[in-house]
């Protein structure tokens, strides 16, 4: 292997013949191709005394396509095959044509090509200029340089004027993607140019492309156009006054040589641009790419072939190494190697400057000059624009450049690093309009080490023009849309206007002008928007330092937001139409941010946030007769009604059986509990002892109160005693006995307890805090989520909630049935709802939020759902925008935005009942159940006492029979006593005539006498059992030493007591007939009666006796005679009747069967009584 390297040494050193190598040229002319022809034999003489040598053919490039790429066959023919490069060149203002016709011939042939001038980005692309490198950058590269001077100068907005070939979309491409890594600026516009040669004719009037530039803000323009062009737009530029102060242009190289290039422009162009230097970098490219092939394959150099004719086919030409082993030798391969170590050069001392390629074959790091063009003459500005091309030409001064590292400015400050390439000096330029641009700014005057600023100082220094023009006048539309835009007609010559921003509700005057009619008319607007344009427009005062600004308020003209207009032409409506169209500057409404119209306007930071929400009519809580019972289900009221009677039930069983629920002489009557043999068994005792008088009226009453107290709970009281623990109300009936009965009554008295409790606290919830309700409850509503025909609900036909509804997935269905009864506007929705056509009215939060306050029939239903806000319309990269966002941050910040929310939404209305801050009243419909019930109470107690008083008559009236029968039998026997208690008084009375007529008889013996018979009787009547033996003594031993007065006074005062106790009995028997008192308390009363009244008439029969004593003594025998005359008729009578009227009582008491304890007691107190009656 050694040796075959010393071969070729060998063979390189000690060579017979020397190697040729031509090198084609197709340049702009004949003096450049003999310059060129010098430097190709001045590379030749220099190398390798003469062993290879270079050769020169060339001539001046055709314009035409096809006449080069014959000139390139021409070139092959005659290099005999030994042509390794082309270098290509493209003349001033020729077509792109000729060159790409080479470039694509070469590019078959694989024959590398060198550009000295051709600055289109097409070459770039090796899919079809595969063979292709340039000495020069392409003129897209000075898009990087656009975007330094951009962050140099501070711009924020540009636009951008372009052709609309390929060069441009890279600009535009690299521009895009520059704002997009962060650099803080944006492409307002681009006007696109068509730049094809057979349009040319037909693009002089640039005047309709240039308006729109002119009327945006945006003042900074980037000019990307050929010569030809340029100057179009300059011209036009010119009569629009887009060539005054206040207007910066940055153009491309090619627009420098524009004829009337205006004063003030700024452009880049690539240092040392002739011809003559970039060919000589590109004949020492070639040359010293084809020596070091030849170094490193000599042989293959040697006996190599390139194209000898446009016939031949490049992947068939090869040549034969006459070295033994050596495949043939492919010119594809080398002709691609040979273009490698092209593209591998990298020269620091060119005549260009620095020389190097990327994989394109594009140069890189080329230099730069920045130039300004200035001119002298200052009249140049008042010529017309006829005469444009004939004033002398703006020189172009250099004022930077671009491509060799520069230490920062002091004008920066910025935290990010200044364009490190970039340098220029601000005193030298001369802006549009012959202006020289200069503010009070910071600089630093102290950096770091890492380039950071650490003393700043404000200096007036040299800056450039404001990359926008902010308008201090601006037109402002808006709506008229409650509570945020209202109008009333201008009558009076002025509106009620402030001039303080703070004073709300103030008035605007503001005008609407018809689409149709064109008709204008004058308007007093006032509202939540107005108070807030006022306050933007008029900052001063609110700690912001921004310029405030002027306006002219209309209403828009065909009333609407703004929607795509869904007919051919698809423009935009409303106010965002005329946003769009540059009729407003300004918004100032309730416009929703929706993704549609932030995709062609700008929103500042929302003023209002807010969301949908659903309007209906205020069901008023009606409150029916049932009120009270709503704090339980029926099904719990019937519940605690059936528990309590089977608790009463069960206390009454519980203290019934139990053994310890009865007294002892209940447990003493029985054996077995029923008590019926005790009973029989002590009627007939007692009947015994009533035969024998045994028993005293006194005994008896102590025994009956006994037994009262004594007696167990009857089911009539334990019912009682359950609802009253239920109730909570006082016990004044008997209580259970027994244990277990009270155990059941406590756990009853705790289940009560919490019953009242839940009841109460339900009550207060239910009456108290009652609250009026929505018909629904909300978007989930089950009536709105399976619409119903009977429930009506809509939007606004067009608008941003029907598009919400549209796009949801879930609301589809509501959707589908909303958009056939949707409404145009929302007034006539509102009136939908009041009137009851509509039920539910879909919108706005902060709309209905205001109807629901001043009126008091409307309410919202459920949560506000989809999220939405309001901001100010603005068009796009307005320098407007971000001063405004910025104030509407403080307003919130501030409250201002909560004040206007209060004195416009949510307004406090004292018309309305506001039952959210404090508990509802309750009123006599509430609780009129309540009444009602004690009502019915009364009405039952009142009817229910008529019965009892029917009842009570009726058996009374039975017993009323019973016992006149029984008085009857009484009254017979009674009347056999008194005949034979007159036999005995007679026979007295005898003995006292006797005496009287033999002895004088003292008045007090006469006394004495009548009172101690007196005295029989009324003890007779006193005696419950009647005591025969007294009946029967004749022998009455009286004590005559008493004063009669005296007796007598006592003997009524004890019957006055024992009345007054029965009486007391009576009155808390309360109309009771049945039971063993009533009975006994009126036979008793009646006995006590007449004997009260006989005891009374004692006096009067004293003192007739006395009479009949002293001075009539012989008319005893007359009336004893008719007395017993009158009582034998009586007596018979009498006698007949009781007879027969016993007969029916047998008959009753035979019927009856079994008599029971009650009812004999009864029958033996009738009997006693009976006694009683007779004995008196």
């Amino acid at each position: 292997m050694i040796a075959y390297h010393s071969l070729i040494l060998f063979v390189l050193l000690h060579r017979s013949d020397c190697l040729e190598f031509t090198i084609g040229a197709l340049l702009s002319d004949d003096e450049v191709i003999s310059s060129f022809k010098r430097m190709v034999s001045s590379v030749r003489d220099s190398v390798y005394d003469d062993t290879v040598t270079f050769k020169a053919a060339g001539e001046a490039l055709a314009l035409n396509a096809l006449k080069a790429t014959n000139q390139v066959c021409n070139l092959f023919n005659s290099s005999e095959g030994r042509i390794f490069a082309l270098i290509i060149s493209h003349p001033n203002g020729a077509p792109g044509s000729a060159p790409l016709s080479v470039s694509f011939t070469c590019a078959f042939y694989h024959l590398p090509v060198i550009g000295v001038s051709a600055r289109h980005s097409i070459f770039s692309d090796k899919y079809s200029h595969g063979s292709f490198l340039r000495t020069v950058p392409p003129f897209s590269n000075e898009a990087s340089i656009w975007v330094d001077l951009i962050k140099a100068f501070g711009w924020r907005e540009v636009c951008v004027i372009h052709s609309d070939d390929h060069d441009a979309k890279k600009v535009l491409s690299y521009l895009e993607s520059a704002s997009q890594r962060g650099i803080d600026f944006k492409i307002t516009r681009q006007v696109a140019i068509n730049t094809d040669e057979e349009d040319a004719a037909q693009m002089k009037d640039f005047i309709s492309l240039l308006q729109p530039v002119r009327n945006e803000q945006t003042r900074v323009i980037l000019l990307f156009l050929r010569r030809k062009f340029a100057e179009y737009v300059f011209l036009a530029a010119r009569k629009l006054g887009m060539l005054e102060a206040e207007w910066a242009w940055i153009v491309t190289e090619q627009a420098l040589d524009a004829s009337n290039i205006p004063n003030g422009v700024i452009g880049v162009r690539l240092l040392q641009v002739t011809e003559l230097d970039h060919v000589a970098d590109a004949v020492r490219i070639a040359t010293q790419s084809i020596l070091h092939l030849v170094r490193t394959d000599y042989d293959a150099m040697k006996h190599l072939h390139s194209v000898k004719a446009c016939s031949d086919n490049p992947s068939e030409i090869q040549s034969k190494s006459k070295l033994p082993g050596r495949s043939p030798y492919m010119w594809k391969d080398y002709a691609t190697k040979l273009f490698r170590d092209m593209l591998a050069m990298n020269f620091t001392d060119g005549r260009t400057g620095h020389l190097e390629f990327n994989e394109y074959g594009d140069r890189i790091k080329p230099i730069y000059d920045i130039v300004n063009a200035q001119i002298t003459n200052q009249d140049i500005n008042n010529l017309s624009a006829q005469k444009s091309f004939e004033f002398e030409r703006p020189t172009l001064v250099s004022v930077g450049s671009y491509g060799v590292h520069q230490p920062t400015p002091m004008e920066w400050i910025s935290d990010e690093p200044h364009p490190s390439l970039l340098s220029i000096n601000l005193s030298k330029l001369i802006w549009p309009g012959n202006s020289i641009v200069k503010r009070q700014q910071l600089v630093c005057i102290q950096r770091a080490n890492d380039g950071k600023c650490q003393k700043t100082e404000k200096r007036l220094v040299h800056a450039a023009p404001i990359s926008f023009k902010k308008k201090t006048h601006l037109k402002v539309v808006t709506i008229e849309s409650v509570p945020f835009v209202q109008t009333r007609p201008k009558l009076s010559d002025k509106c009620n206007e402030s001039d303080d921003p703070l004073v709300f509700k103030t008035e605007i005057e503001c005008t609407h002008t018809d689409p149709t009619t064109g008709i204008k008319k004058h308007y007093c607007c006032y509202g939540y928007c107005i108070d807030l344009l006022r306050l933007l427009a008029n900052r001063t005062g609110l700690e912001l330092t921004s310029t405030p600004f002027t306006y002219d308020l209309h209403l828009v003209g065909d009333g609407q937001v703004g929607d795509v207009d869904e007919n051919e032409t698809h423009k935009w409506t409303g106010i965002i139409g005329e946003i769009l169209s540059g009729t407003a500057d300004l918004a100032v409404a309730p416009v929703s941010i929706t993704p549609e119209r932030a995709a062609r306007v700008e929103f500042t930071k929302p003023f209002k946030y807010l969301g949908i929400t659903i309007l209906v009519k205020r069901e008023r809580a009606r409150s029916n007769l049932g009120s009270f019972l709503q704090p339980f289900e029926s099904s719990l009221w019937v519940l605690v009604a059936l528990s309590v009677h089977v608790v009463a039930f069960v206390l009454y069983l519980l203290d019934h059986f139990s053994p310890f629920g009865r007294t002892n002489s209940d447990l003493d009557m029985s054996v077995d509990g029923s008590g019926s043999y005790s009973t029989l068994r002590q009627f007939d005792n007692e009947k015994q002892l009533n035969d024998k008088n045994t028993l005293t009226l006194t005994h008896l009453r102590q025994q009956q109160q006994q037994k009262e107290d004594e007696e167990g709970l009857n089911l009539s009281s334990a019912v009682y005693f359950a609802w009253a623990v239920l109730l909570n109300s006082g016990i004044g009936e008997g209580t259970p006995h027994s244990f277990s009965a009270r155990v059941l009554g406590m756990v009853w008295a705790g289940f009560a307890m919490i019953i009242v409790a839940s009841y109460t606290a339900n009550l207060a919830a239910f009456l108290v805090l009652d609250r009026p309700e929505a018909s629904i409850s909300g978007i989930d509503d089950v009536r709105l989520r399976n619409p119903q025909k009977d429930f009506l609900f809509a939007t606004i036909r067009g608008s941003p909630v029907e598009m919400y509804f549209k796009r949801q997935v879930e609301f589809a269905t509501m959707y589908r049935v909303m958009e056939t009864n949707n409404y145009d506007s929302v007034e006539e929705a509102i009136q939908a709802i009041k009137s009851g056509t509509l039920k539910a009215f879909i919108w706005d939060s902060a709309r209905l939020n205001y109807e629901v306050s001043i009126d008091c029939e409307l309410i919202t239903a459920g949560e506000v759902f989809g999220r939405n806000s309001y901001g100010l319309v603005m068009k796009k990269n307005n320098p407007w925008l971000y001063e405004l966002s910025q104030a509407v941050l403080n307003f919130h910040e501030r409250g201002i935005m909560e004040t206007l929310d209060t004195k416009w939404i949510h307004i406090k209305s004292n018309n309305c009942e506001r039952t959210e801050s404090s508990p509802a009243t309750l009123g006599l419909t509430n609780m009129a159940g309540v009444f009602i019930m004690i009502g019915m109470g009364l009405a039952a107690g009142a009817i229910l006492t008529f019965v009892e008083v029917l009842c009570a008559k009726r058996r009374c009236e039975q017993k009323k029979k019973h016992e006149l029968s029984t008085a009857t039998i009484q009254q017979w026997r009674d009347t056999v006593q008194k005949r034979q208690n007159d036999r005995y008084f007679l026979n007295a009375t005898d003995k006292q005539m006797q005496l009287c007529h033999n002895t004088e008889i003292s008045f007090d013996d006469v006394i004495h006498h009548s009172v101690a018979i007196d005295k029989n009787n009324l003890n007779s009547s006193a005696i419950y059992s009647t005591n025969m033996k007294n009946k029967q003594s004749n022998n009455p031993k009286p004590n005559f030493s008493m004063n009669m007065k005296e007796k007598y006074s006592v003997i009524e005062d004890d019957l006055l007591s024992t009345k007054g106790r029965i009486n007391r009995k009576r009155k808390a028997s309360d109309y009771s007939c049945d039971g063993n008192d009533d009975g006994d308390n009126d036979a008793l009363d009646s006995s006590l009666s007449f004997a009260l009244h006989t005891s009374k008439n004692n006096l009067k029969q004293i003192g007739e006796k006395y009479c009949v004593t002293t001075y009539r003594c012989d008319q005893v025998n007359n009336y004893e005679n008719n007395d017993k005359n009158e009582m034998e008729k009586e007596q018979e009578q009498v006698g007949q009747k009781g007879y027969e009227e016993e007969e029916q009582f047998s008959e009753l008491i035979h019927r009856s069967g079994t008599v029971t304890t009650h009812n004999n007691m009864n029958n033996i107190n009738h009997y006693q009584k009976s006694n009683i009656i007779s004995a008196v």
